[in-house]
């Protein structure tokens, strides 16, 4: 990363930010080599070079900004591409864990390592002395022949690896027994809830319309039994439950005679429910039934 300002300030600063990628880079190139001695022996070993590539890769975000404010020639949005995607393949081998290393892996690691260490050793000796030696130069230039179209391919495929084993884990997910028994309680929580407050709102409705001095007349019939229904209705809704419902209203005659009435529902019983709430007087019986159906 050439300086295109040569103040002092600048100058140290990119000093430091290369001389430390370095310094880091070279920690996950050196791990990167311990962990493939001990592949066998180890698999978990390979966490140790990501270590060093995560926060290498976390630090490198700044290059965004370098670019952004114009104290190095690069272009701030392929900066930002090429880092974000890499800490996505970053968080997938600790996601993930030590069942999918291969040798994929392993080429990948070392791809990452070398082409940053010859990078940053390459802008650490172009910032201190202008112009690095011509051999590091050369092999800057030519080492990113291999590495970076085989570190793209690696990156492709660890992509690849990434939606299989999300797939794997959606589908073959299995909720625990406390897990199910926890959501089961808060169901029926809910359910309970939901039930009481059309409870309420049908006995305010049922008082509203009809108290102890209502006489029954046929000819008010249809207003009773539209007003309960359309009312309490009204009211439902106001409740934003994703429910629909169902009123029923019924209006006899008090005169001593007997009534039943029955109803069956074919429906999920852990959500949908329906109740019964009723008013009397000496001349009238109002019977009104809600149901209630999970969306």
């Amino acid at each position: 990363m050439p300086p295109l300002k040569q103040s002092p300030l600048v100058k140290n600063y990119l000093l430091l930010y290369n001389g430390i990628q370095l310094l880091v880079w070279t920690c996950g190139l050196i791990s990167t080599f311990f962990s493939f001695l001990k592949w066998e022996i180890s698999p978990a070993n390979w966490k140790i070079p990501f270590v060093f590539f995560g926060i290498g890769h976390c630090v490198m975000i700044l290059e965004t900004v370098h670019a952004l404010i114009g104290i190095v020639r690069s272009g701030w949005l392929a900066n930002a591409i090429q880092v974000m995607s890499r800490l996505l393949v970053n968080s997938f081998f600790f996601w993930i864990g030590k069942d999918v290393i291969g040798w994929w892996t392993v080429m990948m690691a070392f791809s990452w390592g070398f082409a940053e260490v010859i990078r940053y050793l390459h802008n650490f000796t172009k910032v201190l002395m202008k112009t690095p030696p011509r051999i590091i130069g050369i092999i800057r230039y030519t080492a990113f022949i291999p590495l970076y179209p085989l570190g793209t391919l690696l990156g492709f495929y660890i992509r690849y690896w990434e939606l299989l084993c999300l797939a794997d884990l959606v589908c073959t997910y299995v909720p625990t027994e406390e897990e199910v028994l926890e959501s089961i309680a808060i169901l029926a929580q809910l359910h309970f809830r939901i039930i009481e407050e059309a409870r309420d709102i049908t006995k305010e409705i049922l008082n509203q319309t009809f108290n102890s001095n209502t006489e029954f007349q046929t000819n008010r019939l249809d207003f009773w039994t539209a007003s309960v229904v359309e009312g309490i209705l009204k009211k439902l809704s106001t409740l934003k439950h994703q429910y629909k419902y169902a009123v029923t209203c019924s209006i006899s005659q008090n005169i001593g005679a007997a009534a039943h009435s029955s109803c069956a529902c074919l429906w999920d019983k852990s959500s949908d429910s329906y109740l019964t709430e009723s008013f009397s007087n000496d001349t009238m019986h109002v019977h009104v039934t809600v149901f209630g159906f999970a969306l």
